[in-house]
């Protein structure tokens, strides 16, 4: 596989270009290092990361083709992993224009580029909020009812593959990931945020009442599952990909003070809005198609978070 990773310098895509090497595919990347939701700095160190690892992630803003027709003629690619994207619920709330510039017209620079290249396959990461607030166990068939900026704007990027695969016959793979979290996690998230903040005896910022649920999902599981699907899909096809075993943002406070022997200080604040009450993933389809099912649980993922952030406490908190 020669392969081309869009977001390389960020928590998932560091990760896949990693595995991406390591498997003795050709990777390159490709990055914006924009300063949301969480300081460029911290991508930056993941790029000089990769570096030592002869991984190269060059600065490109995906607004433009330029940069992504090269990279893409440059290196002969065949697969995208189309990860750039400006992530989080609560900063699209705050930065709307700026959502719908990278995660829309971004992904419509690409997936042209990638046409006229003649790339093989795209990897499309797409995120379990398009599902919306919901009761159950989401399913990939079930109706989308996405409630902030950001997850409107991956169901229109899932529509903009749908189209692409639709005039252009490129073979394009949705995949829904649910919380993901894990070393290098973004600090804007609540594992990554969460562990500094008991580790440290600073107050932790729960906003909604902590009974609200999640998928958690550990990222090599993610990264597992987004190989298979670049190994084993064709055409136009959606999965879900994470833990179907939610757990309470409580019970995740619980587990980290737990393994580092503190005791909580919660400081309870308002849901923010866009926030849903829980995230399920049914993943039957993604067992019957992928072969794939999760297998880090959350216990065994936080100590092993836990572990990498007490040797690399100042780089995680982006100093």
């Amino acid at each position: 596989m020669r392969a081309l990773v869009t977001g390389g310098a960020g928590f998932i895509g560091g990760h896949l270009c990693e595995r991406l090497k390591e498997d003795g595919h050709f990777v390159t990347a490709l990055d914006a290092f924009a300063d949301i939701p969480y300081p460029s700095e911290i991508k930056r160190s993941v790029a000089t990361l990769l570096a030592k690892k002869k991984i190269r992630i060059n600065g490109v803003n995906f607004t433009s083709t330029a940069g992504i027709v090269e990279e893409l003629y440059s290196n002969s690619i065949d697969t995208v992993f189309h990860l750039g994207a400006l992530a989080g619920v609560r900063d699209s709330e705050k930065h709307p224009d700026l959502y719908k510039e990278a995660n829309l017209l971004g992904t419509n620079n690409l997936l042209l580029a990638a046409h006229k290249a003649g790339v093989k396959r795209i990897i499309f990461a797409s995120s379990s909020s398009v599902y919306g607030d919901r009761e159950g166990a989401f399913k990939e068939a079930d109706e989308l009812n996405p409630i902030s900026v950001y997850a409107h704007t991956k169901k229109q990027g899932e529509d903009l593959c749908k189209m692409f695969h639709s005039e252009y016959k490129l073979s394009i793979t949705a995949l829904r990931f649910f919380t993901v979290y894990g070393p290098r996690g973004r600090p804007d998230m609540a594992v990554g945020s969460f562990i500094p903040a008991i580790a440290q005896g600073n107050p932790v910022q729960v906003f909604g009442d902590g009974n609200q649920r999640r998928a958690f999902t550990y990222v090599s599981d993610i990264v597992d599952g987004i190989l298979s699907a670049a190994e084993k899909t064709e055409g136009s096809s959606i999965f879900n990909l994470g833990n179907d075993q939610t757990v309470s943002v409580n019970r995740l406070i619980e587990l980290i003070c737990a393994c580092l022997g503190k005791t909580p200080n919660i400081e309870y604040q308002p849901p923010k809005e866009g926030d849903v009450r829980q995230t399920s993933a049914n993943i039957d389809k993604a067992r019957a198609e992928l072969g794939w099912s999760p297998k880090v649980s959350l216990e065994d993922g936080i100590k092993k978070t836990i572990q990498w952030y007490g040797e690399n406490r100042s780089w995680y908190n982006g100093s």
